[in-house]
C-alpha cells in the first residue's frame, strides 16, 4: 500500500469517479440478472420518508431475489472484490453498505398474500438501515461532501489499483451485515410502525383472518399477541405488528424485535429518549453524544457501550436476547410490563 501522502485530492477525486462508475455498472448487472422479480415498493419508500426520513436520503438501489436464487447470487457478490461478502443462506433480506442496496429474498412456497406482506415488511426494515444525511446538508473542509467515501489503493506512480467505496451513513452503526443493537432496533421500529400502519388500515387482512379466524378485526391488533419467553426473565406477550410470518402461516419473533422491545422499555422510562434516538439515528452530533448519556443515565455506567456490542460475537439472537434481558434487569422491570 503507498504511503498516505500518494493519496492526492486529484487522486482522490478520481478514485471516487472510479468507484461511483464501478458500482453503477455493477448494480446493472444484478438488475440485469435478477430484474425480472423487481417488485413495486413505492409506497413503502413514500411511508419511511414521510414518517422517518424527512431530512435525510433514501437513495439506495432494491434488488429483489427468488429463494431459490441465493446461491447465485452469492457467487455474484462474491465475483467483486469491492463489495464486502455476504451471508445469504439464512437471511430473509439484508443491506449492502457497499453497494447502498437492499436485497430482500422472496419466497414462492408461501401463499401469494403473506408473501407480499413479508417481502415489504422486510423491505422497510432494510430501507430503514439505508437512511443517511442529505449530500446537500453536508460539508467537508469547505467543499461539499460527495456522497461516496472512498477507500484508495495506489502504487508509486500514483496509478490507481484498488478502489473501495461506502455510502457515509451516519447514526448508530452497522456491523458487517448486521446493524448493532440500537441500529436493529431503529430498523425494526420502523419495520413494526408500516406493519401497524397496514393492518389498521384492513390491507392483508386476510392472511391474518386465516390464523385468527374469520373474525379477525385489524382495529385490535394491539390486543392480539404471541406469547414468548426469555428464561432469565420469563414470559411475556409480543403484539400482532412485531410478529412475522413463518413458511407454514404461523407467527414468529423476529431477531431485531428483542432490541426493538429493550427500546420502547427505555422510552417509557424517558419519555424524551425517543427523539434523541431517531436524530442520533440520523447523525445528528449533538444527539449522537446525548442518546448514548441517557441509555447510561437509566442502566448504569458503560450500559450503551454493552448493548451495542451485542452484536458483534457468538450467535446474534442470543446476543440480542441478553441485551433485552440486560435492560429489563437494570430497571427492574416486571415482565408483563413489556407489550
Amino acid at each position: 500500500m503507498a504511503n498516505p501522502e500518494l493519496y492526492t485530492p486529484e487522486i482522490k477525486r478520481r478514485a471516487i469517479r472510479l468507484a461511483q462508475e464501478h458500482r453503477q455498472n455493477f448494480l446493472a448487472r444484478l438488475h440485469a440478472e435478477f430484474g425480472e422479480n423487481d417488485t413495486d415498493v413505492s409506497s413503502e419508500v413514500a411511508f419511511v420518508k414521510e414518517r422517518f426520513a424527512q431530512t435525510s436520503s433514501l437513495t439506495c438501489e432494491y434488488v429483489f431475489v427468488r429463494d431459490n436464487q441465493r446461491l447465485r447470487l452469492a457467487e455474484v457478490l462474491a465475483s467483486d472484490p469491492l463489495f464486502y461478502p455476504i451471508e445469504t443462506k439464512n437471511s430473509g433480506a439484508f443491506y449492502n453498505k457497499s453497494l447502498d442496496a437492499v436485497f430482500v429474498f422472496r419466497n414462492q412456497e408461501m401463499p401469494l398474500e403473506a408473501e407480499s406482506f413479508m417481502t415489504r415488511r422486510k423491505f422497510v426494515h432494510e430501507l430503514a438501515h439505508s437512511i443517511k444525511l442529505e449530500d446537500s446538508d453536508v460539508k467537508f473542509k469547505g467543499e461539499d461532501f460527495n456522497p461516496y467515501d472512498a477507500l484508495v489503493k495506489v502504487n508509486k506512480e500514483n496509478n490507481i489499483i484498488f478502489v473501495n467505496v461506502t455510502q457515509p451513513r451516519m447514526g448508530l452503526r452497522l456491523v458487517g451485515g448486521w446493524g448493532a443493537f440500537f441500529e436493529e432496533a431503529k430498523a425494526e421500529y420502523i419495520a413494526t410502525a408500516w406493519a401497524k400502519d397496514q393492518l389498521t388500515q384492513g390491507r392483508f387482512s386476510g392472511i391474518f383472518r386465516q390464523i385468527y379466524g374469520p373474525d379477525f378485526d385489524p382495529r385490535l391488533t394491539d390486543q392480539l399477541s404471541l406469547r414468548a419467553n426469555i428464561p432469565e426473565i420469563g414470559s411475556f406477550s409480543v403484539p400482532l405488528p412485531y410478529l412475522m410470518i413463518d413458511n407454514r402461516g404461523g407467527l414468529n419473533l423476529s431477531v431485531s424485535t428483542y432490541p426493538l422491545m429493550g427500546l420502547e422499555i427505555l422510552c417509557e422510562r424517558d419519555p424524551e429518549m425517543l427523539p434523541y434516538f431517531f436524530a442520533a439515528a440520523n447523525g445528528d452530533l449533538e444527539s449522537l453524544r446525548e442518546f448514548p448519556k441517557r441509555v447510561d443515565r437509566l442502566l448504569g455506567k458503560g450500559a450503551y457501550g454493552y448493548l451495542q456490542k451485542r452484536s458483534k460475537d457468538e450467535e446474534l439472537k442470543t446476543n440480542f436476547k441478553r441485551g433485552l434481558t440486560y435492560i429489563v434487569k437494570a430497571l427492574g422491570e416486571e415482565v408483563n410490563d413489556i407489550n
